[in-house]
C-alpha cells in the first residue's frame, strides 16, 4: 500500500557555474556545449609551487574547501519554479537563457589519467559537454511524465538520453531527518540542475501533489493544483486565465512558435 508522506521537505540545491553556447547541428538537430576548463572545479588538492620551483599536492582546509566552493557555484533558491521554467522551454534561445542562468547541467567529468603538468586549458574533448537539444527536449518529457502521472520513477529509453544523465534519472537522491523549530524536516541536498530537476518532481509527487498542463496556449507550463472545496484550476496563474478569457471575449487568434514540435516534442499529455 502506498502512502503519502507529511513530513515536509528541504532541498538544498546549487550548481557549478558554466557558459554555454551553439555548437554547430547534428543530423540537422542544433547542439548546444558547455565550456568547462579546470579551474572551474572544487579539488581536495591543488598543485603549489615550493621556493625552488617544485611541485606539490596542498590539501585544501574545510574553511578553503567551502570559500572555493561558494565562488564556484551558484544556488538554486527555488527548485519547483526552476522545474516549471525548464519544462515551459520551447526555443533553442530560451534552453541557452536557461543553462547559462543555471551553470552545469549534469555532473561533467574530467580525465583522471591527466597529470597537472599537462592538463589542457580545454579539460573537455570535443563532443564530452555537447548535447543535441532533443536530448533536453526528452528530459522535458520525462519529468513531464513524472508530475502528469503522478508516479516518482520512469520507464528510460537506453538511446535517448546521454549516459550520465540517465545515471542521474535511475540514482535517485538521499536524504537526512532533522529538526527545525520544533518540527521534523527531510532535507535533501543536490548538486547540479538535473539532479534538482528530478528530486523536486519526486518530492512533490512523494507528497501527493496533482498536476497539470496549463490552458493557456502559449504558456503550457506545469503547475500544482488543488481541487478541495473549490472548482478545479486549468491555468497556472490569474494571469494566464485572465489573458485567455480576453482572448476568447475578442476573437483574438494567437501564433505559437514552439520548435520543440518539429523533433517531435512539447506535447505534454494531460492524461497521462
Amino acid at each position: 500500500m502506498s502512502q503519502i508522506l507529511g513530513v515536509r521537505f528541504q532541498l538544498n540545491a546549487d550548481t557549478m557555474k558554466g557558459v554555454w553556447q551553439l555548437a554547430g547541428e547534428e543530423e540537422g538537430i542544433p547542439c548546444v556545449q558547455l565550456e568547462s576548463y579546470p579551474n572551474d572545479f572544487v579539488y581536495t588538492e591543488e598543485p603549489r609551487q615550493r621556493e625552488d620551483g617544485s611541485y606539490y599536492f596542498h590539501r585544501l582546509t574545510d574553511d578553503e574547501l567551502a570559500n572555493r566552493h561558494a565562488s564556484l557555484t551558484r544556488r538554486l533558491d527555488d527548485p519547483w519554479k526552476l522545474l516549471q521554467d525548464f519544462t515551459a522551454i520551447k526555443s533553442v534561445d530560451d534552453l541557452l537563457h536557461f543553462l547559462n542562468a543555471t551553470g552545469h547541467f549534469c555532473d561533467p567529468y574530467a580525465d583522471p589519467n591527466i597529470g597537472w603538468d599537462e592538463q589542457p586549458d580545454w579539460l573537455f574533448n570535443a563532443g564530452d559537454l555537447r548535447y543535441a537539444v532533443t536530448d533536453f527536449w526528452e528530459a522535458q518529457e520525462l519529468l513531464a511524465q513524472m508530475l502528469l502521472s503522478g508516479r516518482p520513477l520512469v520507464e528510460l529509453d537506453q538511446d535517448y538520453l546521454p549516459d550520465a544523465w540517465l545515471a542521474v534519472f535511475n540514482g535517485g537522491f538521499h536524504f537526512r531527518i532533522k529538526k527545525i523549530l520544533g518540527d521534523y524536516v527531510a532535507e535533501v541536498t543536490t548538486h547540479e540542475t538535473l539532479p534538482t530537476l528530478i528530486a523536486i518532481a519526486q518530492l512533490k509527487i512523494i507528497r501527493g501533489g496533482k498536476f497539470r498542463v496549463c490552458k493557456r496556449p502559449d504558456c503550457g507550463r506545469l503547475f500544482e493544483y488543488e481541487t478541495r472545496g473549490r472548482r478545479e484550476n486549468r491555468y497556472c496563474s490569474h494571469l494566464c486565465a485572465h489573458t485567455d478569457w480576453q482572448r476568447r471575449a475578442r476573437k483574438t487568434k494567437v501564433e505559437i512558435r514552439d520548435e520543440r514540435i518539429q523533433f517531435g516534442y512539447g506535447h505534454y499529455k494531460k492524461t497521462r
